[in-house]
Protein backbone atom coordinates (compact mmCIF):
# COMPACT_ATOMS: atom_id res chain seq x y z
CA UNK A 1 0.00 0.00 0.00
CA UNK A 2 1.00 3.46 -0.74
CA UNK A 3 2.35 6.04 1.51
CA UNK A 4 -1.15 7.08 3.05
CA UNK A 5 -2.82 10.43 2.04
CA UNK A 6 -3.14 13.04 5.17
CA UNK A 7 -6.82 13.64 6.79
CA UNK A 8 -7.24 17.13 6.28
CA UNK A 9 -8.21 17.91 10.00
CA UNK A 10 -9.15 21.34 9.56
CA UNK A 11 -11.96 20.51 7.27
CA UNK A 12 -15.65 20.17 8.00
CA UNK A 13 -15.96 16.92 6.77
CA UNK A 14 -16.18 14.10 9.45
CA UNK A 15 -12.59 11.98 9.39
CA UNK A 16 -14.04 8.54 8.73
CA UNK A 17 -15.92 10.42 5.93
CA UNK A 18 -12.34 11.18 4.85
CA UNK A 19 -10.67 8.30 5.50
CA UNK A 20 -13.70 6.87 3.93
CA UNK A 21 -12.90 8.27 0.50
CA UNK A 22 -9.25 7.38 0.73
CA UNK A 23 -10.29 3.96 0.92
CA UNK A 24 -13.01 4.29 -1.90
CA UNK A 25 -10.11 6.05 -4.00
CA UNK A 26 -7.95 3.11 -3.24
CA UNK A 27 -10.97 0.55 -4.13
CA UNK A 28 -11.54 2.58 -7.73
CA UNK A 29 -8.14 3.11 -9.07
CA UNK A 30 -7.15 -0.77 -7.94
CA UNK A 31 -4.71 -0.32 -5.12
CA UNK A 32 -6.85 -2.00 -3.48
CA UNK A 33 -7.99 -5.34 -5.72
CA UNK A 34 -10.99 -7.69 -4.42
CA UNK A 35 -9.54 -10.12 -1.97
CA UNK A 36 -6.82 -7.85 -0.88
CA UNK A 37 -6.74 -7.53 3.06
CA UNK A 38 -6.73 -4.26 4.14
CA UNK A 39 -4.18 -3.04 7.00
CA UNK A 40 -5.37 -3.69 10.59
CA UNK A 41 -7.10 -1.27 12.64
CA UNK A 42 -4.08 -0.58 14.67
CA UNK A 43 -2.04 -0.28 11.03
CA UNK A 44 -4.36 2.82 10.01
CA UNK A 45 -4.86 4.25 13.31
CA UNK A 46 -0.82 4.82 13.34
CA UNK A 47 -0.84 5.51 9.30
CA UNK A 48 -3.59 7.88 9.63
CA UNK A 49 -2.72 9.49 13.12
CA UNK A 50 -7.00 8.70 14.32
CA UNK A 51 -8.40 6.54 16.97
CA UNK A 52 -9.54 3.14 16.32
CA UNK A 53 -13.15 4.38 16.53
CA UNK A 54 -12.76 6.28 13.67
CA UNK A 55 -10.99 3.64 11.28
CA UNK A 56 -14.16 0.90 12.68
CA UNK A 57 -16.79 3.72 11.61
CA UNK A 58 -14.93 4.03 7.95
CA UNK A 59 -14.71 0.44 7.85
CA UNK A 60 -18.43 -0.11 9.06
CA UNK A 61 -19.38 1.92 6.04
CA UNK A 62 -17.74 0.37 3.53
CA UNK A 63 -18.61 -3.27 5.15
CA UNK A 64 -22.49 -1.48 4.94
CA UNK A 65 -22.16 -0.58 1.13
CA UNK A 66 -20.66 -4.05 0.33
CA UNK A 67 -17.02 -3.34 -0.93
CA UNK A 68 -15.14 -4.88 1.97
CA UNK A 69 -16.17 -7.96 4.67
CA UNK A 70 -14.56 -8.46 8.17
CA UNK A 71 -13.17 -12.10 9.40
CA UNK A 72 -13.19 -11.96 13.19
CA UNK A 73 -9.86 -12.52 13.88
CA UNK A 74 -8.37 -12.21 10.36
CA UNK A 75 -8.85 -9.09 9.11
CA UNK A 76 -10.73 -6.99 6.38
CA UNK A 77 -10.85 -8.00 2.64
CA UNK A 78 -12.04 -6.30 -0.64
CA UNK A 79 -15.53 -7.44 -1.77
CA UNK A 80 -15.75 -9.11 -5.22
CA UNK A 81 -19.18 -8.51 -5.73
CA UNK A 82 -19.75 -10.59 -8.81
CA UNK A 83 -18.31 -13.55 -7.48
CA UNK A 84 -20.44 -13.34 -4.20
CA UNK A 85 -23.24 -12.81 -6.82
CA UNK A 86 -22.41 -15.48 -9.40
CA UNK A 87 -21.42 -18.05 -5.76
CA UNK A 88 -25.01 -17.34 -4.70
CA UNK A 89 -27.04 -17.78 -8.08
CA UNK A 90 -24.53 -20.76 -8.67
CA UNK A 91 -25.82 -22.26 -5.09
CA UNK A 92 -29.45 -20.81 -4.89
CA UNK A 93 -30.80 -22.60 -8.38
CA UNK A 94 -33.26 -19.28 -8.27
CA UNK A 95 -34.34 -19.70 -4.52
CA UNK A 96 -34.63 -16.32 -2.94
CA UNK A 97 -34.59 -17.32 0.80
CA UNK A 98 -32.25 -18.07 3.04
CA UNK A 99 -33.25 -20.12 6.52
CA UNK A 100 -32.39 -18.50 9.63
CA UNK A 101 -32.25 -21.74 11.95
CA UNK A 102 -31.80 -20.79 15.80
CA UNK A 103 -32.75 -22.24 19.49
CA UNK A 104 -35.57 -20.29 21.42
CA UNK A 105 -35.14 -22.30 24.35
CA UNK A 106 -34.94 -21.37 27.66
CA UNK A 107 -31.34 -22.77 28.05
CA UNK A 108 -29.72 -20.70 24.94
CA UNK A 109 -28.79 -17.15 25.88
CA UNK A 110 -29.92 -14.53 22.87
CA UNK A 111 -27.56 -11.63 23.31
CA UNK A 112 -26.53 -8.36 20.87
CA UNK A 113 -24.19 -10.58 18.90
CA UNK A 114 -26.73 -12.71 17.98
CA UNK A 115 -29.00 -9.94 16.85
CA UNK A 116 -26.08 -8.16 15.39
CA UNK A 117 -24.83 -11.83 13.24
CA UNK A 118 -28.75 -11.71 11.97
CA UNK A 119 -28.66 -8.10 11.34
CA UNK A 120 -25.66 -8.43 9.24
CA UNK A 121 -26.63 -11.31 7.55
CA UNK A 122 -30.04 -10.04 6.67
CA UNK A 123 -28.16 -6.35 5.11
CA UNK A 124 -26.17 -8.61 3.00
CA UNK A 125 -28.60 -11.01 1.61
CA UNK A 126 -30.87 -8.37 0.91
CA UNK A 127 -27.88 -6.32 -1.03
CA UNK A 128 -27.99 -9.86 -3.44
CA UNK A 129 -32.28 -10.19 -3.33
CA UNK A 130 -32.00 -12.60 -0.69
CA UNK A 131 -34.58 -12.60 2.13
CA UNK A 132 -33.86 -14.20 5.48
CA UNK A 133 -36.64 -16.55 6.82
CA UNK A 134 -36.19 -16.77 11.07
CA UNK A 135 -36.67 -20.82 12.01
CA UNK A 136 -37.35 -20.95 15.51
CA UNK A 137 -35.74 -25.07 16.57
CA UNK A 138 -37.06 -26.10 19.77
CA UNK A 139 -35.56 -29.30 21.41
CA UNK A 140 -37.00 -31.87 20.62
CA UNK A 141 -37.33 -31.43 17.20
CA UNK A 142 -37.82 -33.88 14.44
CA UNK A 143 -34.43 -33.51 11.50
CA UNK A 144 -37.12 -34.41 8.78
CA UNK A 145 -39.75 -32.01 9.69
CA UNK A 146 -37.08 -29.15 9.67
CA UNK A 147 -35.63 -30.56 6.32
CA UNK A 148 -38.96 -31.51 4.84
CA UNK A 149 -40.13 -27.49 5.72
CA UNK A 150 -37.22 -25.76 4.11
CA UNK A 151 -37.38 -28.24 1.15
CA UNK A 152 -40.82 -26.92 0.45
CA UNK A 153 -40.00 -23.86 0.32
CA UNK A 154 -37.06 -23.66 -1.72
CA UNK A 155 -34.59 -22.32 0.08
CA UNK A 156 -31.11 -21.07 -1.38
CA UNK A 157 -29.46 -22.48 1.94
CA UNK A 158 -29.54 -22.24 5.54
CA UNK A 159 -27.46 -20.52 8.39
CA UNK A 160 -27.32 -22.49 11.81
CA UNK A 161 -27.12 -20.57 15.02
CA UNK A 162 -25.93 -22.28 17.68
CA UNK A 163 -25.68 -26.45 18.84
CA UNK A 164 -27.58 -27.89 16.42
CA UNK A 165 -28.65 -31.48 16.41
CA UNK A 166 -25.93 -33.72 14.13
CA UNK A 167 -28.87 -35.48 12.40
CA UNK A 168 -30.14 -31.98 11.39
CA UNK A 169 -27.31 -31.58 9.39
CA UNK A 170 -27.01 -34.41 7.84
CA UNK A 171 -30.65 -34.15 6.81
CA UNK A 172 -30.15 -30.94 5.34
CA UNK A 173 -26.52 -31.73 3.56
CA UNK A 174 -28.09 -35.13 2.06
CA UNK A 175 -30.78 -33.39 0.46
CA UNK A 176 -28.13 -31.06 -1.23
CA UNK A 177 -29.28 -27.87 0.91
CA UNK A 178 -26.15 -25.61 1.22
CA UNK A 179 -25.72 -24.87 5.23
CA UNK A 180 -23.62 -22.91 7.38
CA UNK A 181 -23.07 -23.69 11.02
CA UNK A 182 -22.74 -20.62 13.43
CA UNK A 183 -21.39 -21.38 16.94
Amino acid sequence: MKKPKKLDRKSSRFLHTQLKDILLTQLRDRTLKPGDKLPSEEQLSKNYKVNRATIRRALRDLIQAGLVYRIPATGTFVSDPRAMDAEFIRVGKGATNVAWLMKTERSFVLGPFHTEMFDTANLELRKLRYQLVFFSVDEPSDPREITEKISRKDFAGVIMVGWMDPSLIRALLQKGIPSILLD
